[in-house]
């Protein structure tokens, strides 16, 4: 991680990592945040977890998703923000026949990058070591519901 300089962010310098065929492009991690941008492709999701100790923002740039938020589905389309405070169990997942870009916030920064980068290395389908990363890293999936 690194202190916050003043500074432009060119695109063509941006990392990013593929995790669980989801590429993240990081924009910046500091102690205090990390923000990446990612595409989430057509019928893909990231499944419910929980952040212990993070609130995560993701704002939709681009198509339309539908998040999981306290047990309820809420669609939401570019220009919109989900807030999702820590201890809340949450999900996103893209519906549409589109692949929907979203910019995600996550503060304080925690494990988030690491586990993305130690979960880029996990073979492809690895369910319960990406869960056991995730969780290494205070981010907790939940498992499947019935």
């Amino acid at each position: 991680m690194t202190d916050l300089n003043a500074k432009i962010i060119n695109a063509g310098d941006v990392e990013a990592i593929d995790a669980m065929g989801t590429v993240y492009s990081f924009l910046s991690t500091t102690e205090n945040e990390t923000i990446a941008q990612f595409t989430l492709l057509a019928g893909m999701e990231v499944a419910p977890h929980i952040h212990a100790d993070q609130d995560e923002f993701v704002y939709v740039l681009e198509g339309q998703v539908d998040f999981l938020i306290e047990g309820e589905i809420k669609p939401a389309k570019a220009g919109d923000l989900a807030t999702l405070p820590r201890g809340g169990a949450h999900a996103i997942y893209n519906n549409s026949d589109l692949e929907a870009r979203l910019l995600l916030w996550v503060s304080p920064a925690g494990g988030y990058r690491v586990a993305m980068e130690q979960a880029a290395a996990v073979p492809q389908g690895d369910i319960e070591t990406i869960f056991k990363i995730a969780a290494e890293n205070n981010i907790h999936f939940l498992p499947p519901s019935e």
